[in-house]
């Protein structure tokens, strides 16, 4: 009779407790919630990003503002918008700011400006300078309050609260250079290395024996290639997300071996990123901002040195940087190309800019134009013919091959050529540029600038007894003058700021300090140089670069067709919505 009750209670129990568990069994799981699109703009009168960098932006840990590059009257800092209002204020400061990368508690940016690391603490406004980053690409903050980031071509640097530094990593075979590094909720690491062929690759650290699920700072590490990209990369919730052929893309990653599984997920298309490989987007766990690829056209137009704009030579294009010929009669130009979106060197005869010409031969970026002294050579830099491969070829229609004069282990930039010698800079000691003088005649190579320092973009003078150079010295890039041969006296042309300097007649020297041209006037001796204080000359809107004519009574410039920019971005709220269940790999 017991065990008959026993057996009663016991169906009883199984009953109440199968039932509702039958039923949870056949419960749909929720929907996971929509996904909404909307449109950030942004206030009026300020351009989103800088120059030709449109988008640099970062969301907070809460996912309630978004941190992001603007310019307003030619004044560039970082800005802080309500995802939520739309509401946005500057942050005082952050002037020529780039990058801005949120602590994990939110209460602090970190930001690079005028070639130093830099962080803002929210709550008092105060801005404190953290490390050197003469050549700046990347920050990500770790959980423990240090940071990793990138400050010239020797890799990923982690620097602690205490102001110790270590290499986290290191080129390896085939690399140029290592950028944008970026950290997960689970400390695993992702960056992107530059390879010497010119495409990009998505790294992934790991710990020695192969797992990616540890934080990869504690010992001996190794290294994923993940997949090519065009831009950054970010790693949410074991999705990795990042910019290939104008497409916002997601996929998993395996959270074994951390290798990519499944397919990839579009997110949006139309999506930019910048010539140095810096996508035009920025997540959270929850939200997705982007902007679109539209260039900011630009065009040559002509100034006299009064500041008054003459006329435009070309049609609105996407050009970089300018060099004319010696006689002024034609202009050496970089642009990129609007079909195969690379840079490639041309020619435009100014009497008929219509019948430009192609001078470069390489699918890879070509750029850096360099006139031979008699006009008839343009010397150029090439990634598609090696990492320091300088190439010369006819500047005038021929259909001689391109033959290499310069190659090196190194990326390899010219700049200037005079009589038998020609400029250029490369990386030295640490990583850091310097300036190279080499005799075309005997292939002598001889020293202009040291290696203390990054210096780059020299120019001869007209008569062959001055080279004037950038160098980031002072802690941001400033324009110096050095007699030749190196090692006499040299003097500081600029103060505040100075790029791209290049000579006139009369010891006129001419630079770039943001949207203005400025000239100062040389004097003195070679063993007591002086410089006058610089003026300036002439403002245009968006200047990116600028060429003296041989007469010295004028420029011609490449600047912003106004009115061609973006000032709006795109918000994607649940944006792993978007993302199906990975694909798991089944064991055989």
């Amino acid at each position: 009779m017991i065990w008959k009750i026993l057996s009663a209670l016991l169906a009883l129990v199984v009953l109440a407790v199968g039932v509702p568990a039958f039923r949870h069994l056949r419960e749909v799981p929720p929907p996971p919630p929509p996904v909404v699109r909307s449109q950030i703009s942004v206030p009026v009168g300020t351009t989103l990003g800088s120059g030709p960098e449109i988008f640099d932006a970062a969301i907070s840990p809460d996912e309630r503002d978004m941190a992001f590059v603007a310019t307003r009257e030619g004044m560039t800092q970082l800005w802080v918008e309500s995802l939520a209002s739309g509401t946005a204020r500057p942050l005082a400061g952050t002037d020529g700011a780039s990058m801005p990368a949120w602590k994990r508690d939110g209460g602090t940016l970190a930001f690079f400006a005028k070639g130093k690391l830099n962080s803002l603490t929210m709550s008092s406004g105060d801005v404190a300078v953290i490390a050197d980053a003469p050549a700046p690409a990347g920050i990500a903050w770790l959980e423990d309050g240090s940071l990793l980031f990138v400050a010239s071509a020797d890799g990923v640097v982690r620097r602690f609260a205490n102001g110790v530094s270590s290499n986290v990593t290191t080129l390896a075979p085939g690399d140029l250079s290592h950028a944008f590094p970026f950290v997960d909720e689970e400390g695993r690491l992702v960056y992107v290395a530059l390879r010497e062929n010119g495409t990009r690759v998505i790294r992934l650290l790991t710990e020695p024996g192969g797992g990616a699920k540890v934080p990869p700072y504690a010992g001996p590490i190794g290294s994923i290639d993940l997949t090519e990209t065009a831009g950054h990369a970010e790693l949410r919730d074991g999705l990795l997300v990042h910019v290939r052929d104008g497409v916002l893309l997601a996929q998993h990653l395996d959270p074994t071996t951390g290798r990519p599984i499944g397919r990839s997920t579009p997110l949006a298309t139309g999506v930019g990123h910048s010539e140095r490989g810096h996508g035009y987007f920025a997540t959270s766990r929850r939200s997705a901002v982007w902007a679109a690829s539209l260039p900011r056209a630009s065009e040559l137009a002509w100034f006299d040195l009064t500041g008054r704009r003459t006329g435009a030579v070309t049609e609105p294009g996407d050009y970089w940087q300018v060099r004319l010929s010696p006689s002024g009669r034609d202009a050496a130009v970089t642009t990129l190309d609007p079909l195969l979106r690379t840079l490639d060197v041309k020619v435009v005869p100014l009497a008929t800019p219509g019948n430009a010409r192609r001078v470069s031969l390489a699918i890879g970026p070509d750029t850096d134009p360099v006139w031979s002294p008699k006009g008839t050579i343009l010397v150029y830099r090439s990634v598609q013919a090696g990492p320091g491969a300088l190439l010369a070829r006819p500047a005038v229609p021929s259909p001689a091959p391109e033959e290499v004069i310069l190659r090196k282990a190194t990326d390899v930039t010219p700049s200037d050529w005079r009589a038998d010698m020609l400029l250029f800079h490369m990386p030295g000691a640490r990583g850091r540029r310097t300036v190279v003088a080499l005799d075309l005649h005997g292939n002598r190579e001889t020293p202009v600038t040291s290696g203390g320092f990054n210096s780059w973009d020299a120019r001869w003078s007209p008569d062959g007894r001055w080279i004037a150079y950038t160098s980031d010295e002072s802690g941001q890039p400033e324009v110096y003058v050095q007699a030749w041969p190196a090692g006499m006296p040299r003097v500081r042309g600029s103060i505040g700021g100075g790029l791209r300097p290049q000579w006139g007649p009369a010891g006129a020297l001419f630079f770039r300090r943001g949207n203005a041209v400025m000239r100062a006037y040389l004097s003195g001796t070679l063993k007591a140089p002086a410089l006058s204080t610089p003026q300036v000359v002439v403002t245009a809107e968006g200047l990116r670069d600028f060429a003296i004519a041989p007469d010295g009574g004028r420029m011609l410039a490449i600047t912003e067709v106004s009115g061609t920019g973006t000032s709006t971005a795109q918000l994607i709220s649940n944006w792993t919505s978007e993302v199906p269940e990975a694909q798991r790999v089944r064991p055989r």
